[in-house]
């Protein structure tokens, strides 16, 4: 018997369970709560339907584009915290003579990939993005913008540890609590970490969105699914959790624990921190919002893109930590 539930991203990624009859259509508790009309921004809600049926339920509304900062090690090295990679690029070298990690890297092909769908998106601009993911354009991929993105990309490289290869993100994060590491680029997952070890927004830590002249957060999130089951009194019962998922009470609290924020806008969130504010101010803007590239391409490409930038990140060819110059 299949599990009654599970997690995915939001994305494309259950698309062929779909396909093949598997999950439960959520679509009579979706109608009677009226789903379409809370859940925000629509691109979260968008990869559930499919052919006229609902087959998930997002929980959550996740940023990636966040950079993460030690605020005492900026002060103690006396730079100012980047708003754009030229900005960090330019800081970093003197945060490495002051014997701090410019930034902390997790050497993960996801991370890799992460970092750089976040340069890409904060050296160029929306257009740039949907003609690359959307539109597939070809002319996008071989342009000069592009090559700046790769630039940009490979020149972080001389300004992470030794220790990167193979580290999780939290451990990354840590490092940026810890004072080891001046910055991190992660998703707004990690002001759960921050948050963990009593540290207070915009006063330990900060958190600058993009980084880019005009921040975009790619939202994503979290999804439930339910697999189809010919018991009805399970099936009454994932509808009764999907129910419970969505609930403004749930969505306060689950979300102010996870760092992440809630897709619907009518709830309590009085106890929002500095960063959570930032993130919600972002998507009260609809021209900071753009749909992510999973929403755009199947699995399958994600993942040669994934290697691709694996590849150009940890190649022989492109690694050099001691000339600025190298990507």
């Amino acid at each position: 018997m299949p599990q009654c539930a599970a997690q995915f991203n939001t994305s494309r990624q259950f698309e062929e369970l779909i396909e093949e009859g598997l999950l439960l259509d959520l679509t009579p508790v979706a109608e009677k709560e009226g789903w379409t009309s809370f859940i925000r921004p629509s691109s979260i809600l968008n990869p559930c339907m499919k052919d006229g049926g609902i087959y998930c339920v997002p929980v959550n509304i996740h940023s990636a584009q966040w950079l993460w900062t030690n605020k005492k090690v900026f002060a103690e090295v006396g730079v100012k915290e980047p708003n754009t990679w030229e900005e960090f690029l330019s800081v970093a070298p003197k945060i490495r003579e002051a014997g701090y990690i410019p930034l902390a890297f997790g050497g993960q092909g996801w991370q890799e990939r992460h970092v750089f769908d976040v340069v890409l998106i904060g050296v160029t601009d929306e257009a740039f993005w949907n003609r690359l993911w959307k539109d597939k354009s070809v002319d996008a991929a071989g342009s000069a913008q592009m090559r700046k993105v790769f630039e940009t990309f490979g020149a972080l490289r001389q300004f992470t540890d030794a220790g990167a290869p193979g580290r999780n993100w939290n451990d990354a994060t840590n490092m940026v609590i810890t004072g080891k590491a001046a910055a991190q680029v992660m998703g707004d997952w990690a002001r759960g970490e921050f948050a963990a070890a009593d540290k207070v927004a915009e006063v330990d830590y900060g958190c600058i969105p993009g980084p880019s002249k005009r921040p975009y957060l790619t939202l994503g999130g979290d999804a439930f699914i339910f697999p189809k089951s010919s018991d009805k009194n399970l099936e009454a019962a994932q509808m009764k959790l999907a129910s419970m998922m969505l609930s403004p009470y749930i969505q306060a609290k689950f979300n102010n624990t996870k760092g992440s924020l809630p897709v619907r806008a009518d709830v309590d969130l009085s106890v929002a921190d500095a960063c959570m504010k930032k993130g919600l101010a972002l998507l009260d803007d609809p021209k900071a919002s753009i749909t992510p590239a999973n929403a755009y391409i199947t699995e399958d490409t994600n993942g040669q893109i994934q290697d691709l930038v694996s590849t150009f990140w940890n190649g022989s060819q492109y690694v050099c930590r001691q000339c600025p110059g190298c990507f």
